[in-house]
């Protein structure tokens, strides 16, 4: 999180040195500014979210005040932000509502049964980087069995420019996801809207994942990431940087790069500096890392995203490594129904076999210590940051292992190497 908090000082102290003529005002893009609601429909909401306040302010400290709050939340930055886009009723408002008051009297009562709830629903976690709640949807089959450990699959959902907090939580009590696990704890993470599941979106979901295991009981080897659109962006991108925490990864029609993506050509690209940060996320600078990762790729034969199913497919190439791809017949930016089955059928059988933790070949590929270590190396120093950095690790027997380094200056193995003796360096 140390980057997140830099970021942070960074942030203030341009704005306090920088005087008010020399900062440019930015202009609002996402979300858009949406509707107001008639005033009197406006008072008699402010009337109704205050009693929820006052009836939910004993609880703030209570550990499920998150579950209640993404409610009021949700509608306070719509009314803040004018986040309305659709013909919102007074009363659709108030139904929304209805569910935070729910679980008010529940309190109330001492009693939290969502937590044990199945079928479709949604909760929230207080985020460590700004200390704001954040919502998430989950799903849960009535065949899974919470007082056993349980698979996770976590959906990553595409961009959606009104996809507010309202928005994403109305959506997220009612509409079931695209692939469905009957063994399996679903996880709609929210990823702060837009962002592609980059820098706070990240953090989001590392967070998310350790806050969900406080909450049930997930199988630490059965957890897949799957996601469509700027959601198999968000499963390109941490999936890359963080391969070993996952059986298995489903990337749908997702873009991998920063340049074309932007339809930047060499003469409109950026300073130097900004390209070279570009290493930090491009997702082919991470591809050896996929390695013991099982992974399938889909993309509509139409959509145009296709330049990066064929840009990753070279990549991993590249690498002596197959990515395994999907292509629907005459489809645009969705899923071919037959591609659906199949991609469900691989997932379900990666979530069967379960992860390997300790693989006796490991490929760690990194250009920055943020993203170091795969399943039991770890780069702890480098030659020249920002440059491609390489570690191939090989069990030879029970007490040797072969390393092949490129731009490592140091590097460690944890506990659970399967060697513990000596092991073989070459530096490239």
């Amino acid at each position: 999180m140390l980057r997140y908090f830099l970021l942070t000082i960074f942030i203030f102290l341009f704005q306090f040195l920088g005087s008010s003529d020399s900062i440019p005002e930015i202009k609002r893009k996402l979300p858009p500014v949406g509707n107001v609601l008639p005033e009197e429909d406006l008072k008699k909401l402010k009337i109704r979210l205050e009693k929820i306040r006052k009836n939910l302010s004993p609880f703030q400290e209570h550990p499920n005040f998150p579950d209640i709050h993404i409610f009021v939340k949700s509608i306070d930055l719509l009314l803040e932000h004018r986040e309305l886009y659709k013909k919102e009723k007074l009363s659709d408002l108030f139904m929304f509502l209805k569910n935070a008051e729910n679980r008010v009297r529940q309190i109330q009562q001492n009693k939290t049964p969502w937590t044990t709830q199945k079928g479709i629903f949604v909760r929230g976690f207080i985020s460590d980087i700004d200390e704001s709640v954040q919502p998430y949807g989950l799903e849960i089959s009535e065949k899974v069995n919470l007082n056993k450990k349980a698979p996770l699959v976590i959906w990553l959902h595409g961009r959606g420019d009104t996809k507010t907090d309202y928005y994403f939580l109305k959506e997220r009590l009612h509409r079931a996801g695209k692939f469905q696990f009957d063994n399996a704890i679903i996880l709609h993470p929210f990823g702060r809207q837009c962002i592609g599941y980059k820098h706070v979106g990240e953090a989001d979901i590392l967070e998310i994942i350790q806050h969900i295991k406080t909450q049930y009981r997930i199988d630490d080897d059965r957890i897949v990431l799957m996601g469509f659109s700027m959601g198999g962006a968000g499963a390109y991108h941490l999936g890359a940087h963080f391969a070993d925490q996952f059986c298995a990864i489903h990337t749908g029609a997702g873009f991998v790069e920063t340049a074309k993506y932007n339809k930047l050509t060499p003469e409109t690209y950026p300073p130097k500096i900004e390209q070279t940060l570009w290493k930090m996320y491009d997702v082919p600078n991470y591809t050896r890392n996929f390695h013991n990762t099982p992974i399938i790729a889909y993309c509509g034969e139409l959509d145009s995203k296709i330049p990066w199913v064929k840009l990753m497919q070279e990549s991993f190439n590249q690498h002596d490594l197959e990515l395994p791809t999907l292509v629907g017949k005459k489809m645009g930016h969705k899923y071919h129904p037959e591609d659906q089955i199949k991609i469900q059928k691989f997932i379900s059988e990666a979530l069967k076999k379960g992860r390997n933790k300790t693989p006796k070949e490991i490929r760690l590929q990194t250009s920055t210590l943020q993203y170091s270590k795969n399943y039991w190396v770890t780069a702890t120093g480098l030659k020249e940051h920002w440059k491609d950095s390489r570690i191939d690790a090989t069990v030879i027997n029970n007490h040797t292992i072969k390393c092949n380094t490129s731009n490592i200056r140091h590097f460690k193995m944890n506990n659970s190497w399967p060697a513990r003796s000596s092991f073989m360096k070459n530096d490239k």
